[in-house]
């Protein structure tokens, strides 16, 4: 799975660089891996690497040189450098952030005060930026606004630790804290503006956790959760925000984690503009990563759900093509169903087609053209499913091969076109929340099959093996979704099958009036080991590309059944069922024709 993220400064949900921390020495993960970014020259073997810059392009943290624990600013031209320590304390400095082009560096180093936050530039140096007062000499910065002009952190006032906001013209500012706990507040992001501070401050709200907050200049610090109903979302119960440890350019989103019901997860909370400009309106709520990683997932079913309706045409309603056979010069009209369950792989659904067909046969091949519908139901995770229809023709030729020995080709052809009415379930704010899309899909394929009629009897069961050889390819056109506090941009997606069939029909006559019983079994291997797998953009947020699940390679189905005259035609019922695999787990075929 992957997430491309072009809003957040400096706090990407997964970018394509990432700064991760050994025992031995940081490591930056790209593309084509994590590569190790060494150490400073000088002491033991050991650094860490602790923020990044917004492309990537910087790494900052501290590793040991020999003059104690540095702080350093990497980049692949310039490797390593030790970006020196506050004059005055023991040497000890640790860098947390860089602005955006990777121009400035902040984090904390040992003056002849104490712990003191610092400021880095190549101009400047690493300047000091002094405390609160009122307590014990700390601070420390944790991060920085898009130009390095703003930075955000957290020192120690008479009361206890308290957040602050530096900037050159106004110095160091507390910010206060939440009501109602002990004096207790951390600023651990700041927009790239510089105007939305986020954190963390006891507030009283819970016995064990703090609680997120964010901070602007015009309404001073108040708890995220605070914000979200303020501005019209319903909190649910059982959530509690604990930290914010990011926000975007503007502070209209904050990322963190807190309690979700089902333990503590990774959250994204969002206000929407008011009015939006965007063409496609963002919604407002907070969201899990999981709930996104679900619900984004689950969509993908739109190009699988076409491609299983086509699948349940081929393989149910055309697996016995001898039934339809007529002599030279004869037609033959019929009417098909089919309707079932579809449940295999976590799947909840139904499905469903019914067609009307005309055959002919020119002695050289008989001809059969037919125009049905499909319609399939999806249940979807939270509640959200899919509906899909579509109408489709197809066309088929059988042809003699060895007629004397019961051989007969078949080759078809047909073509599908639907939509799918897609809601996407998801908790917001703990609540059921649900967007909406449309897309159109487009299905087409191929078959080749062998079969020998009657290749042989056992103890008057007739059995006539075949071969079957599909290609199938399902297009779902890319659709926005509308609704709900975090819709969807989706793309377009394709998907490609290939399958071989082998087996056997069977039939054994049961009276003297032309009916008996028949039978099917056969085994189903897919050469495709993965559906489509699904990309897009959550609407204001970041791009995904998310991996197609694994299919069932291979399969097993069988059928039983009862075929006979009835009135002035022939009438066939029959109940499958699949072993696993992406048809449907068991449906109910009937068909009636007529010759003439």
């Amino acid at each position: 799975m992957q997430w491309a993220e072009p809003g957040l400064k400096n706090h990407t949900l997964s970018m394509l660089i990432t700064v991760a921390f050994t025992a031995a020495s940081p490591l930056v993960f790209a593309e084509d891996g994590m590569v190790g970014l060494g150490d400073l020259a000088g002491g033991g073997f050991a650094s860490t690497a602790l923020g990044v810059n917004s492309d990537g392009s910087v790494v900052v943290g501290s590793g040991t040189s020999g003059s104690g624990y540095e702080a350093f600013r990497w980049t692949e031209a310039g490797g390593m450098v030790g970006l020196g320590d506050l004059a005055g304390g023991i040497f000890l400095s640790r860098a947390y952030a860089a602005s955006n082009d990777g121009s400035v560096v902040v984090g904390f180093g040992t003056s002849g005060s104490g712990y003191e936050a610092f400021r880095w530039t190549e101009a400047g140096g690493m300047v000091g930026l002094g405390d609160l007062a009122g307590g014990d000499f700390y601070s420390a910065a944790l991060d920085v606004s898009s130009d390095g002009s703003v930075v955000v952190g957290s020192s120690k006032t008479a009361s206890g630790h308290e957040a602050f906001r530096w900037t050159e013209a106004g110095g160091m500012v507390g910010l206060g804290d939440l009501a109602g706990g002990s004096v207790k507040s951390v600023a651990s992001g700041v927009s790239g503006d510089g105007s939305v501070v986020v954190g963390f401050s006891n507030s009283g709200h819970d016995d064990v956790y703090d609680e997120a907050f964010r901070w602007t200049e015009a309404g001073g610090m108040q708890s995220v959760e605070q914000w979200l109903t303020d501005n019209g979302v319903t909190v649910g119960s059982g959530i509690s925000l604990h930290m914010a440890e990011g926000t975007n350019e503007d502070g209209s989103v904050v990322v963190g984690y807190g309690e979700f019901g089902s333990g503590k997860e990774a959250y994204i909370a969002r206000v929407a503009p008011d009015p939006d400009p965007d063409p496609d309106p963002e919604g407002s709520g907070v969201i899990t990563l999981n709930q996104v990683s679900q619900s984004l997932s689950s969509i993908s079913e739109g190009a699988s759900m076409a491609l299983r309706s086509t699948h349940l045409l081929v393989n149910s309603a055309y697996s016995r093509p001898m039934s339809r056979k007529v002599a030279i010069g004869q037609k033959n009209l019929w009417l098909t169903g089919d309707w079932g369950h579809d449940n295999h792989n976590g799947r909840d659904g139904t499905i469903g087609l019914a067609e009307v067909g005309l055959g002919y046969n020119f002695g050289a091949v008989q001809v059969n053209i037919a125009l049905g519908e499909t319609g399939a139901k999806q249940v979807l995770v939270e509640s959200g499913g899919i509906d899909s229809q579509g109408k489709y023709a197809m066309v088929e030729g059988i042809l003699p091969i060895a007629e004397d020995a019961g051989l007969y080709a078949t080759l078809g052809m047909y073509g599908h076109r639907g939509d799918a009415d897609i809601r996407r379930g998801y908790l917001n704010a703990g609540l059921s929340d649900f967007s909406s899309g449309n897309p159109d899909t487009r299905t087409w394929g191929l078959r080749a099959r062998l079969d020998w009629e009657d290749a042989y009897t056992v103890k008057a069961v007739q059995f006539s093996p075949y071969a079957d050889l599909s290609y199938s390819k399902s297009k779902a056109d890319g659709y926005t979704e509308t609704g709900g506090g975090f819709a969807a941009r989706f793309d377009s997606s394709e998907e490609e099958v290939t399958e071989l069939r082998a087996g056997f029909n069977m039939a054994m006559p049961i009276t003297t009036a032309n009916v008996q019983l028949v039978g099917n079994l056969e085994v189903t291997h897919r050469f495709d080991n993965k559906s489509a797998g699904t990309s897009g953009q959550l609407i204001g947020l970041f791009a995904f590309d998310l991996e197609g699940r694994e299919y069932d390679s291979t399969w097993v189905k069988g059928g039983i059944g009862i075929e006979g005259e009835l009135g002035k035609g022939k009438a066939f019922l029959m109940l499958n069922g699949t072993t696993e695999g992406e048809m449907p787990s068991a449906w109910l075929t009937a068909s009636y024709q007529m010759l003439f």
